[in-house]
């Protein structure tokens, strides 16, 4: 897949829905976090935090973290001038336990939602086509489907990136953009505006960002949130 930054549009459904988290006896009843703000000394201790801590809001040079309860030590001796705010607990938990477990059970897991992808691909080899890009670190395949009417030709056409499942826990937006996707390609051909949009631009559909984490229904990808772990274009100095 080549990118063109002049023409790139990037669209990430992220949080539509509250977090839906599994009932892995690996998961803490609660997550507990502490929520700090610190003002880093340097670009390094920066680095260091933004790496395994989430970072969820600047203001002016200093940022908020949260840490979870388990990993203060380690915070703290990586930014030890950071001060606490407050100390919060996890609602997502509670929100599971209340719901029914045929309500998560209508959600399709992550091999189920693969072997739709690939079935788009294999139905439709005239305008869909699965394109790799590597793989998890759990050895988790990483692949776009890319949708146009010359899939097979890299057109100068606009190229658009839709993504979910950044947050492995917030599935539902991987079901709101597989279903964008199936209603895509079943009114190509017969819907005048969806035919034009496959037409007329490259599309890639990457369903599950962080398969790992999906797979486990946890937020993090392996102990990393990579939501939080892009890079970041006003970093201190």
């Amino acid at each position: 897949m080549r990118v063109r930054n002049k023409w790139v549009r990037i669209f990430s459904i992220l949080s539509v829905f509250p977090l839906l988290m599994s009932n892995s006896k690996d998961q803490p009843e609660t997550e507990v976090l502490s929520s700090y703000v610190f003002t880093p000394d340097n670009k390094e201790q920066f680095d260091k935090v933004a790496e395994s801590f989430e970072i969820t809001h600047r203001d002016g040079n200093s940022y908020e973290v949260l840490v979870l309860i388990e990993k203060t030590k380690q915070f703290l001796k990586v930014a030890p001038q950071a001060k606490l705010i407050e100390l919060d607990i996890h609602e997502a938990q509670r929100i599971q336990e209340k719901a029914s477990p045929e309500l998560f059970a209508s959600y399709r897991n992550y091999d189920q939602v693969t072997a739709a992808i690939k079935k788009i691909a294999e139905d439709h080899p005239e305008f869909a086509a699965i394109e790799s890009y590597g793989s998890s670190e759990n050895g988790r395949p990483l692949f776009a489907l890319k949708i146009s009417d010359n899939v097979s030709t890299d057109e100068d056409e606009p190229e658009i990136m839709l993504t979910s499942g950044t947050h492995g826990d917030e599935i539902i937006t991987v079901e709101v953009l597989l279903t964008l996707l199936e209603e895509l390609v079943n009114g190509y051909g017969t819907n005048k505006r969806l035919t034009k949009m496959v037409n007329d631009a490259e599309l890639y559909f990457i369903l599950a960002v962080n398969p790992d984490g999906f797979s486990a229904r946890t937020r993090y990808a392996n102990g990393i949130d990579p939501n939080r772990d892009y890079p970041w274009p006003e970093q201190p100095n």
